[in-house]
């Protein structure tokens, strides 16, 4: 019998079954590698995805609804605009996670895509209408039940892809360790198999069972780098480096996830440092030096335009972000070296894409300066929406950026985008507030000079007009004497347009000096409303009046015969003849002292409401009517009231009537809260 028989007899008799071992455990590498790929690519290719979606949705719906309630509030088109954005984008990125989702994530995930729809479906009439319409409050509440119905659905959406994600990396180790036990086992079997084995096949496989056993062991201590000796046989060789080869791409896969997830885990961070500034320098500044820090460039450079549309080049943002052994890039190139042209990046920013610049010509193009123009350049174009206002450029020599370095970069980028965004929309707001109350100071002051300049020839005139109705200045007729009354009730209402343009100015800049007595409210309301009466006689109006005893508030009992007065003279004044007047005070439960005063004159538009306590605001309908007023009572009433620390408000109908409710604290010592 030849050695080569011989073998062969060996082979089938006494190796036989360590070959079915063999086998077998080769079957259970590629089922473990199997199990393992497959829970890998299901963690990568469909549950992280679907967690960078969710999370970017609900990023889109909290930026649609803080800038719709900007928007609401000021009217600040700019807040409109961060609306339409999530609203144009919202659509593809639900699309995305419900095409991804499978089983019992289709209905969640189906829910998080109708909820989206009908809250912008909500938000679209207002987001039409013009800030401030009567039903937007309702219709923002409306949406705010749907935007937390929305977070809630989206959380536990989240909960349940984190849950997915945990659940396939433990079924991916629980893989690795059966098959790390099935391996231990079979090369026990295996040695006890070759233990029983002629001398001659303890020659020739000795040494190569030996070494799966060794590595076997090691798999099963923890050591993912162990791989098997090829020795021996042939037959043997392979196996071994069939299942080095299983454990080289499982060891692949996995270094791949963790230095994706790692990457991911440093521009999540970065991101979150990104949203505490609101400062775009701050912002570029920080951006660019965290990077650079965690991305081993050489530079990292911003620059930025205005983000509009006829913009046609962005200038670098100083400082740029350095090596210290490197020139800073502004003061290393001409000027107008630091500028880059806007066309190519609205190229790259409409396809969604980064780009790598491994070329000269290819840096030219995009208007790179020259110590941008060598390999290993990456690009990321920057913009929110459809507008692109800039971009972030890194480089680095001797290697080119990682695909996992670049999805992350990427993720920076897109935070870098709206923290840039975010940081303008904040320095516009802040620029606007200091502007408006700038000017509003200016107006106060310039009513309060005026009617100061005012008050002197007026007084003069009052003085003169007197000595004229005396008969001082000659004897006068009946009809000098009906032109010099006229002249007269109209300085009289002049001086109390000045008289109120004063004391509102006043009590705008906190001038007025407000005592601090026991008033009793009921007492004052009686003294208006004899005060009033014979005007009220006269226009045909019943005034009518019923106060509660014990009203004492803590005030200036003054301001408050104001607030008193200029809401029923309002009341009188605008009620027509056969028209009720009615004024009630009482305490209520809770200790505060409410005045009533209420009509049934022409009422407010609804639409204008809100207004009413504004300064120079008068209804439309009373302009129509040609009732005189300077607009001014309202204003007067609120200050004093809320000097006071109260509370006053209105409720009107058309053609039946208007309300207003003032509440002062107080208690029965007069002390005010």
């Amino acid at each position: 019998m030849s050695s080569g028989q011989s073998f062969r007899h060996l082979l089938v008799l006494t190796f036989g079954p360590l070959v079915a071992v063999v086998v077998v455990l080769l079957l259970l590498g590629l089922g473990a590698v199997s199990t393992v790929a497959s829970s890998v690519e299901e963690l990568t290719s469909r549950v992280q995805p679907m967690q960078h979606l969710n999370s970017e949705l609900r990023g889109l719906m909290l930026d649609s609804s803080r800038g719709l309630r900007g928007y609401t509030y000021n009217g600040d088109e700019a807040f409109r605009e961060a609306y339409d954005r999530g609203r144009q984008s919202y659509a593809q990125v639900t699309d995305e996670l419900v095409r991804l989702a499978v089983a019992d994530e289709r209905q969640a995930t189906s829910r998080v895509a109708e909820l989206a729809d009908r809250w912008f479906a909500v938000t679209a009439v207002v987001r039409e209408a013009r800030p401030g319409t009567a039903d937007t409050a309702s219709r923002l509440s409306t949406g705010a039940a749907v935007m937390d119905e929305f977070l809630g659905t989206s959380a536990r959406l989240a909960e349940s892809l984190d849950s997915s994600s945990a659940s396939l990396r433990q079924s991916s180790a629980a893989t690795r360790r059966q098959a790390m036990l099935a391996l231990v086992g079979c090369g026990a079997v295996a040695v006890l198999l070759a233990t029983g084995s002629a001398v001659t096949a303890a020659r020739r496989l000795g040494r190569s069972v030996s070494a799966l056993r060794d590595t076997v062991t090691r798999w099963a201590a923890g050591d993912a780098q162990a791989r098997i000796p090829e020795l021996g046989i042939a037959e043997l060789r392979e196996v071994a480096r069939s299942i080095n080869s299983l454990a080289d791409e499982a060891a692949e896969l996995q270094a791949v996830e963790q230095e994706r997830q790692r990457h991911r885990e440093i521009a999540a961070d970065i991101g979150m440092k990104i949203r505490e500034h609101l400062d775009v320098d701050a912002v570029v500044e920080l951006a660019t030096a965290e990077i650079g820090e965690h991305f081993d460039a050489e530079r990292v450079c911003v620059w930025l335009a205005e983000g509009a549309p006829e913009d046609i080049s962005a200038e670098l943002v100083v400082p740029d972000w350095h090596r210290p052994e490197l020139p800073s890039l502004a003061s290393s190139t001409a000027q107008h070296e630091r500028m880059v042209p806007m066309a190519p990046l609205r190229r790259l920013y409409a396809d969604r894409r980064s780009t790598e610049v491994d070329d000269a010509d290819k840096a030219a193009e995009l208007g790179l300066p020259a110590a941008l123009r060598h390999p290993a350049v990456l690009v990321l174009p920057l913009g929110r929406g459809e507008s692109v206002f800039g971009v972030l450029v890194l480089s680095r020599r001797g290697r080119s950026w990682l695909a996992v370095e670049v999805d992350a970069l990427e993720h920076v980028a897109v935070d870098l985008s709206r923290g840039v965004d975010q940081a303008r929309l904040y320095q516009e707001q802040q620029l606007l507030v200091r502007e408006l109350r700038a000017l509003d100071r200016s107006k106060t002051d310039f009513v309060s000079n005026v009617s100061h300049e005012l008050r002197t020839p007026m007084t003069s005139i009052a003085g003169y007009l007197e000595l004229l109705r005396d008969g001082d200045g000659g004897t006068i007729n009946a009809s000098q004497r009906k032109m010099l009354d006229i002249v007269h009730r109209n300085m009289i209402r002049l001086c109390g347009l000045i008289e109120e343009l004063l004391l509102l100015a006043k009590l705008e800049s906190d001038t007025v000096i407000t005592e601090e007595k026991p008033v009793d409210v009921g007492e004052l309301v009686d003294g208006v409303v004899e005060a009033l009466r014979p005007a009220a006689d006269v226009g045909g109006v019943r005034l009518e009046h019923e106060n509660a005893g014990g009203l004492v508030v803590c005030g200036d009992a003054a301001q408050l015969d104001r607030v008193l007065t200029n809401l029923l003279s309002n009341a009188v004044k605008f009620t027509p003849a056969g028209g009720d007047v009615r004024a009630t005070s009482r305490r209520c439960g809770d200790g505060w002292v409410e005045v009533k005063v209420s009509d049934t004159g022409m009422g407010v538009p609804k639409a204008e409401q809100h207004a009413m306590f504004t300064r120079f605001f008068r209804a439309s309908n009373a302009t129509e009517q040609a009732i005189p007023g300077s607009g001014l009572g309202l204003a007067i009433v609120r200050q004093i009231v809320h000097r006071h620390g109260g509370r006053v408000s209105l409720t009107s109908a058309e053609g039946a009537g208007t309300t207003v409710t003032v509440l002062l604290p107080g208690n029965g010592t007069g002390e005010a809260r």
